[in-house]
């Protein structure tokens, strides 16, 4: 039973890993970005880097960062 479990954990990670993530998080985004998490709060409250709200949670496309980073932002 334990390795039935082990083996469906398993099998979402890999399908997690072979789809490309779109939409991140704040921790996410500045991990991608290898920057600080204040940092692209900052960024993204002075319109350096484009959000969209869900609630209160601003998530970042990765279109986004992508276009953020060709524009000059560092990575």
């Amino acid at each position: 039973m334990e390795d039935l479990r082990i083996d469906e954990k398993l099998d979402q990670i890999i399908e997690m890993i072979k789809t490309p993530k779109e939409v991140f998080r704040p921790k996410e985004a500045a991990e991608y970005l290898c920057i600080g998490y204040d940092t692209l709060q900052q960024l993204a409250r002075i319109g350096e880097i484009r959000f969209a709200l869900n609630g209160s949670v601003r998530l970042f496309k990765k279109e986004w960062l992508d276009e953020w980073l060709e524009k000059g932002g560092t990575r």
